[in-house]
């Protein structure tokens, strides 16, 4: 699945369930364009944490942590004839515990120019402990050692590294974590799953200077882009013909500006989430002409520092550190799947699937706006909890949903509101048919160029929020972020079809356990 922001919910009897079934399931979904792509199973041994979050980082109190606290807001509530749960939302003590997911070291001075930001090229990292032998299952630990443009060590933490341990030869990796000890110095922790040989690689995607940009923009990023929506319909002023008329379109929340319009705004209210989507009045038409909605235009706004701090020379740079060949003994097997190769590519549904000799019903739409996309009807947009709500579910359903790329650089405030709104759908859902399947796929890295206002890093604290909401639920996690921060193949926003095989074969996992 790529890191487009999708819902997929498939009703179908579990009980019959079989690996060639599921797969001829999903090859007729693919075949209208959905996300999944079935191919040979990866020779990446990546390890998934399929169960609740599990930090990369442990990011907790320190005085080098940043204690800004967001208050969770919640606007004009669900309307009062539309009760769904007993669920209040995120309580002070939940909202308090997301916000110790999401919390991040700072730099402890003023930035004031770029060569006392931690450099690639200077720092280094060191395996702990070396020895000539190890078994599979072992662990290993390496030292990361954060060095600024002047070589000198650096003595306070926030820079985002991402490390793995890899194999060539197999074209096998594996995620390793990464413990900030808020001094200049990081932990790296490895798994080893396979036999073989395997090195250690590191890489500096931001530094704890650009991070701390990233962290202070997020409040201003949404005031640098905005939608298009679409208004049809016949116009008195250009007498009775009929016309289309474009204007500029944003979420309605703290923090999210649209820009001035002396014509005013349109509001489109949704009563059962509390959300709302607001528009410039088309210049003759009515509010309630708006019938199309697409992507629109990001407006840059860096600093010449940000600038710097975002280039190149910054951004995404490989370590240079400890490249002795850690030798593993012991072998794991594994199974392969059959080729699937389906080239049609449709970006967005809804979508519908029917397999009648097998019981199965698919369907697959897109999560409500905001949303970058292709021009297409508004109609199309629903929220994802409206949809939760609408399911009967049962020991024949599954739902499966992910929340992540197009809402990473909001207010985290807003998007932990969505976020509440889904759990509370799904609360309600395992109440009145316990034997749902409620499955997240995660946030996935795969930024090229790592934008100020889309970068991994970004992600990964929406992502964390995601996480944590759901933690001890009873819902299943397909870790799609450490697969793809960890493969060989190169950064991509929607990942190579050899990836997202490893996701279908983990999500079938859950579906039809051997």
């Amino acid at each position: 699945m790529d890191s487009k922001t999708h819902s997929l919910w498939m009703p179908f009897p579990l009980k019959s369930c079989r690996w060639s079934q599921v797969l001829h399931c999903f090859t007729v979904i693919l075949a209208v364009g959905l996300l999944f792509v079935l191919m040979l199973l990866s020779y990446t041994f990546c390890e998934l944490s399929l169960r609740p979050h599990q930090q990369q980082y442990s990011n907790g109190p320190d005085r080098l942590v940043s204690n800004e606290t967001q208050t969770l807001r919640t606007p004009e509530g669900p309307d009062p004839t539309f009760p769904v749960s007993d669920d209040p939302g995120f309580s002070p003590e939940e909202w308090d515990r997301i916000q110790q997911a999401v919390r991040w070291a700072e730099p402890d001075h003023e930035i004031s120019n770029a060569s006392v930001c931690t450099s690639a090229a200077h720092s280094t990292f060191i395996i702990n402990n070396f020895k000539e032998k190890y078994t599979v299952g072992e662990e290993v630990l390496a030292t990361i050692i954060a060095k600024d443009f002047t070589g000198t060590p650096k003595r306070y933490g926030g820079d985002f590294f991402q490390a793995k341990a890899y194999s060539d030869k197999l074209k096998a990796s594996v995620f390793g974590e990464v413990l900030d000890h808020r001094n200049g110095t990081y932990t790296a922790q490895f798994k080893l799953p396979w036999a073989g040989p395997v090195k250690l690689a590191v890489r500096l995607i931001h530094s704890s200077e650009a991070v701390h940009f990233l962290k202070q923009g997020r409040r201003t990023y949404n005031n640098h882009f905005f939608f298009w929506n679409y208004f049809l319909g016949t116009s008195q002023q250009h007498g009775g013909a009929k016309v289309e008329e474009v204007v500029e379109c944003k979420v309605k929340w703290p923090g999210v500006v649209l820009s001035s319009s002396p014509r005013g705004r349109c509001e489109y209210h949704d009563a059962h989430t509390g959300l709302t989507w607001q528009c410039h009045k088309p210049p003759t038409l009515t509010c309630q002409d708006r019938v199309f909605h697409s992507g629109g235009v990001f407006t840059k706004h860096l600093t010449a520092l940000e600038e710097v701090l975002m280039d190149s020379q910054h951004v995404n740079r490989w370590l240079t550190g400890d490249s002795r060949l850690i030798s593993v003994t012991a072998t794991n097997s594994s199974t392969a799947l059959h080729h699937v190769y389906l080239p049609i590519n449709v970006q967005m549904g809804p979508f519908k699937a029917v397999d009648l000799k097998n019981n199965i019903v698919m369907h697959f739409r897109s999560h409500g706006l905001p949303l970058h996309c292709v021009k297409i009807p508004v109609e199309y947009f629903h929220y994802m909890s409206s949809e939760i709500d609408g399911l009967p579910g049962g020991p024949d359903t599954v739902i499966m949903f992910n929340l992540c790329a197009h809402l990473a650089s909001y207010p985290l405030t807003y998007y932990g509101y969505r976020v509440w709104l889904i759990r509370r759908s799904v609360v309600a859902l395992l109440k009145r048919a316990p034997g749902t399947r409620v499955i997240i796929k995660t946030a996935n890295t795969g930024y090229n160029k790592k934008h100020s206002y889309r970068s991994d890093w970004l992600t990964m604290q929406v992502d964390r929020i995601l996480r944590e909401a759901f933690r001890d639920m009873g819902v299943y996690i397909v870790d799609v972020w450490q697969m793809t921060a960890c493969h060989y193949l190169k950064d991509n926003l929607h990942p190579a079809p050899l990836i997202v095989q490893n996701e279908v074969d983990i999500l079938l996992s859950f579906i039809c356990p051997l």
